[in-house]
């Protein structure tokens, strides 16, 4: 996934010229042509699995209607398996849209601190031109979890409609394993925090405290840590899931939380912990893997409760008491 970087200061009638003014805007327009290129994976094919196939295990499967077939091991299989599906269209040679769905993976939160509420991702590009603000340098990652969102919650609804009819599911079921696994990627995605700021491969700008500036950190930390990690590793963190009552607010909120920590991997990564794992360090990577299949399987639940009200004007959310469905 691909990070962008914040546009440079604009400095009114300057003294002199600054050479280190220079040199960062130079190093911001490098590392985005940089971004736009690589081909490397959020999370790695195995971080994003793994995220999805515990999100389909804490699946509420009965609980207030919620489909038994989510939790099959065909459809965990498959949901596991849609977890990494954007990053093989950015890797596939000759796909002509590949590099066009990089934004979609990260969003520039050293850049945008309030994120404003949009349906999908062309009103949010509208948006940030009607700002004078570049979409591919401010990104869209919140943007496509709620469109994606949507999308599942729209393919509850007709699951919902085929269940009454008394038609086979069989395809609407297709449609929603699909749609929850692409959910899984960016809301993976959100979860690692080099996805939430301009500081993605490396430090760019004024580095007072010497953090790594090479790209190399990106896969350092998610790619080649996170091969150390296995699913039950954190499985027992993520719980049953609430409704949410607001879905943009909360994904606004998570990738917030995930912001909060980008400095933290910069440290850990200065003491080696990533190349020689550490209690802190892998504590800190199964915490961001299991944040993202909690908010995950919290949003497949509420799209679930929401899809009931699609054809509704207006619906009242109350944050409700889990009850585990007795198996």
């Amino acid at each position: 996934m691909q990070i962008s970087i914040p546009f440079p200061r604009q400095y009114e009638n300057p003294p002199r010229p600054n050479p280190f003014a220079c040199w960062k805007q130079l190093s911001w327009f490098l590392l985005l042509i940089c971004l736009s290129d690589s081909p490397a994976f959020p999370w790695g094919p195995e971080g994003h699995e793994y995220i999805n196939q515990v999100a389909a295990l804490k699946a509420p499967a009965g609980l207030n209607g919620f489909p038994l077939f989510f939790q099959s091991q065909e459809s965990i299989r498959i949901i596991a398996y849609n977890g990494p599906e954007p990053d093989r269209w950015k890797a596939v040679s000759g796909y002509s849209r590949g590099r066009g769905h990089s934004v979609s993976h990260y969003i520039n939160l050293d850049m945008i601190q309030e994120i404003p509420k949009r349906q999908d991702h062309i009103l949010a590009l509208r948006m940030y031109q009607d700002r004078g603000l570049d979409g591919q340098v401010a990104g869209l990652l919140p943007y496509y979890i709620f469109e994606t969102y949507e999308k599942l919650r729209m393919s509850f609804a007709e699951y919902r409609k085929f269940v009454k009819r008394g038609s086979s599911t069989r395809a609407v079921e297709a449609n929603i394993l699909y749609y929850a696994g692409l959910l899984g990627h960016y809301v993976g995605d959100g979860s690692q925090p080099l996805h939430t700021s301009a500081h993605h491969h490396g430090w760019v700008g004024e580095n007072p405290k010497g953090h790594a500036m090479d790209e190399g950190i990106h896969r350092r930390f998610e790619v080649d840590f996170v091969r150390k990690i296995k699913a039950e590793s954190f499985a027992g963190m993520v719980r049953s899931p609430s409704r949410i009552c607001d879905p943009f607010a909360e994904i606004t909120k998570y990738l917030k939380k995930s912001y909060s920590y980008v400095e933290k991997i910069y440290e850990l990564d200065k003491a080696e912990a990533f190349t020689k794992p550490t209690p802190e360090s892998l504590g800190f990577v199964k915490e961001r893997l299991a944040a993202a299949s909690q908010m995950l399987v919290k949003l497949w639940y509420t799209a679930w409760l929401e899809s009931e009200m699609v054809d509704k004007k207006d619906g009242v959310c109350e944050t409700e008491k889990i009850i585990e469905v007795e198996k």
